[in-house]
């Protein structure tokens, strides 16, 4: 369930005094933040949140506690899960014709 504390939520990240709106820069909603420690708490690994502050682990994993009530899938340093690649033959993805 998610936090139906909205004040809660933009109180513990930096510069957050609005939940949405268009009038409001895009750093500053509290939506945008909420989504990027969503995102940040359900991937394998941690990546870098930029442009939402504050960033790092220890704010990144209060946030996406207070938000789900759940732990994030990692620890805020390397990702705690591995990935299952048994259909996959435990081989990589080539790289798409972009070099993506």
């Amino acid at each position: 369930m998610l936090c139906k504390n909205r004040s809660g939520s933009m109180a513990m990240r930096q510069d957050v005094h609005f939940w949405s709106g268009g009038e409001v820069s895009w750093a500053q909603r509290g939506t945008e933040h909420a989504a990027n420690v969503i995102a940040w708490g359900l991937s394998e690994a941690p990546f870098l949140v930029s442009r939402t502050y504050p960033n790092d682990p220890q704010s990144m994993i209060a946030s996406f506690e207070h938000l789900t009530g759940h732990a994030p899938l990692h620890d805020g340093g390397e990702g705690v899960q591995l990935v299952d690649r048994t259909e996959f033959q435990q081989t990589e993805s080539r790289p798409i014709e972009s070099g993506q």
